[in-house]
Order: C-alpha cells, then sequence, then structure tokens
C-alpha cells in the first residue's frame, strides 16, 4: 500500500515538472517569437532589412525559428542580400546560444548587379550575454565551396573552398590606442571585438588570366585576417536602433599567399569622425622581388626604373633578419603615404 502512494507521489511530482516544464517552453517561445517580430519591425522601420514572416517551432525541447524572405540593406542602399529562408535553432535551456542555416543560394545585388551566391553548406554559431541587451559574445559562420556568379553569366563566376568569419567580444581595453600608435591621435573605444577570417582557394574567372602578369595564377591561395576592431557601441540589441561606428582598427596580421608568393601587412589605425584614418600599416614580403618582376610584368612599373628599385628595395631589406621588404603605409591629415612618397588622399572608412 506504502509503494502505491509514494508511486502516485512520484507519478504526480512529475505532472507537476512536465505542467512547468511546457509553461516555461510556452512563454520562452511567446518571448522568442515575439522579439524575432519585433526585430523585422526594427529592421523595416529602419530601413536596413525585412522579412515576409517569422513562425516558431520546436516543443519541447528547442526554440526553432524560420525567417521567410529575409533581406538585409546597406544604409546606402548599394548593397542587398535575400534568400528564401533562414532558420535560427536554439535549445530550450540554451536559449542565448543558437545556430543558424542558410539555404544553399541566396541573392545578391551591388548596386545594378545582381549575383547569385550558392555553397554546399551555410551556417553559423551565435552566443549572447544573459542579459536583456543581448551583448554579442562570440559568432562563427561558414560557407563551404561559395560561387558568386553574376546574373546571366555563367562563365564569370567566382569560386572559392571556403570562407571563414569568427567574431569575439574583448574587453575595451584590447581596442585603445595611443596618441604615438596613431601618429597623434588618441582614441578609446566604447567596446572591441576580435575579427578573424579566412578564404581558401578562391579562383578568379578564366577571362581574368588575359589581364594577370605571368606567373599569377586564377588561384590566390589565402586571405587571412586577424584584427581587433574598436567600435562606439557594444553589439546588442540596441545596434539595431542606431549601428555602432569603427574608431579604432588593430591589424594583427593580414596575409594573402598568391602564386606560391606572400604579402602581409600590420599596424593599427584610428578613425576619425569624418571617417578619415590615422596611424601606420607595415606592408612586408619575403618575396618582394618576385613582386616587383609581376608590377614590370603587368606594365605597372617601367623596365628602366626597375634596377634602381631593386637596388633601394635591397638595401631596405638588408635590414631585416629574414631579407623582408618592409614599407610603412602611413595616414594622416587626410593624407596617405607609402614609404615616405606622398600617394593621395586616405580612405573614409565611415
Amino acid at each position: 500500500m506504502k509503494g502505491t502512494v509514494d508511486m502516485k507521489k512520484l507519478i504526480g511530482l512529475a505532472a507537476v515538472l512536465a505542467a512547468l516544464y511546457a509553461a516555461y517552453w510556452v512563454v520562452g517561445s511567446r518571448t522568442a517569437l515575439n522579439g524575432a517580430r519585433d526585430l523585422i519591425t526594427i529592421a523595416r522601420n529602419a530601413g536596413w532589412g525585412d522579412a515576409e514572416d517569422v513562425t516558431l517551432r520546436g516543443f519541447p525541447s528547442r526554440f526553432d525559428l524560420t525567417f521567410s524572405q529575409p533581406q538585409l540593406d546597406s544604409a546606402d542602399g548599394f548593397l542587398s542580400w535575400t534568400t528564401p529562408r533562414a532558420q535560427v535553432f536554439a535549445l530550450s535551456y540554451q536559449p542565448n546560444q543558437a545556430i543558424i542555416f542558410l539555404p544553399d543560394e541566396q541573392a545578391l545585388r551591388m548596386g545594378d548587379q545582381t549575383f547569385t551566391l550558392s555553397s554546399k553548406d551555410t551556417r553559423a554559431s551565435i552566443e549572447t550575454g544573459f542579459s536583456t541587451s543581448l551583448p554579442l559574445q562570440e559568432a562563427v559562420a561558414v560557407i563551404k565551396s561559395p560561387v558568386l556568379t553574376p546574373e546571366g553569366q555563367p562563365k564569370q563566376a567566382i569560386r572559392a573552398d571556403q570562407l571563414r568569419l569568427a567574431v569575439a567580444a574583448q574587453s575595451p581595453d584590447t581596442a585603445l590606442l595611443s596618441a604615438q600608435a596613431t601618429g597623434g591621435v588618441a582614441a578609446a573605444p566604447a567596446a572591441a571585438y576580435r575579427i578573424g577570417t579566412e578564404l581558401t582557394d578562391l579562383v578568379a574567372p578564366q577571362a581574368m588570366a588575359h589581364y594577370l602578369p605571368k606567373g599569377l595564377p586564377l588561384t590566390i591561395e589565402r586571405l587571412h585576417l586577424d584584427a581587433i576592431a574598436g567600435l562606439s557601441a557594444p553589439l546588442d540589441k540596441a545596434a539595431t536602433l542606431v549601428p555602432p561606428v569603427l574608431d579604432t582598427l588593430q591589424v594583427r596580421d593580414l596575409t594573402m599567399s598568391w602564386g606560391g608568393k606572400a604579402l602581409s601587412a600590420e599596424g593599427a589605425i584610428a578613425i576619425a569622425a569624418d571617417g578619415r584614418p590615422s596611424g601606420t600599416l607595415t606592408l612586408r614580403s619575403v618575396d618582394w622581388k618576385a613582386w616587383l618582376d609581376l608590377l614590370v610584368e603587368a606594365g605597372l612599373l617601367p623596365q628602366k626604373q626597375k634596377p634602381m628599385i631593386t637596388m633601394l628595395a635591397g638595401q631596405m631589406a638588408a635590414k631585416t633578419p629574414d631579407q623582408a621588404l618592409e614599407l610603412k603605409v602611413v595616414f594622416k591629415d587626410g593624407q596617405m603615404r607609402i614609404a615616405g612618397l606622398p600617394v593621395g588622399p586616405a580612405p573614409v572608412l565611415r
């Protein structure tokens, strides 16, 4: 008799817990769905995005959101992205961590030109902090075998083996730049993020072979970026209303490997309110002689100037342990200089 009573209590307790969990899922799912709908409204009103609809499934263990016809647009309208659907999956007991899946075909527009972006797999993961402001902690995106094809021009497609992008929140102190580091402009951003990007085996269209100098294949073996970006505000819920702007950029490594030759850059810049950078980037290559040969082959460097430039570059390279040529690119007062020579206005980065 006692065993029967204990079993009834156990069943009753299980029923209560199940009811509580079901109630949690209902409340959580409504919160997630309403938040997604609010995001669409904000994006639509701000002009940076839209979606036809959003639905939620996943009971009892997940919150699975599906956006129909999501669209993202740049502030100036030059860039636009859309796809038939975007799926965001999160475990109900870890709602701050989600996985995003996109279809194998997406559409891009750059000005008047439309492209199709196809891939074998496109997915991302994202983690936010446990706060109502939803601060970004980490995000990783991977596109396998991406192919970018201009509309109606399949022979002009650009393809790659893989594109990876990672963003991770850092202490704002990591993005601090002194006046000495930037050539006179100190900067203290409100938020900092480490950014890593890698693109492997980028293949240009066959038609590009006509424009490339001999010695450069159609395939760029690797493009890599490791940097710390200092922003005017954190990447959180408020950023959907007022997007942060770039205040500082510390380039730890920017490398291109092309045709067995490497070119890298590192340095730090601060960006003023007008978008003009101040600071220095150092270009570096142990393959500088091969790059000079390619400049001559491409007609960008007169053959008669090559001996003198080779001599000067050799003297500069002799100062480094591995005989690498290092050239400083200085941004100051809205102008840009390479190796002390003026080359024109600095780019606007905002």
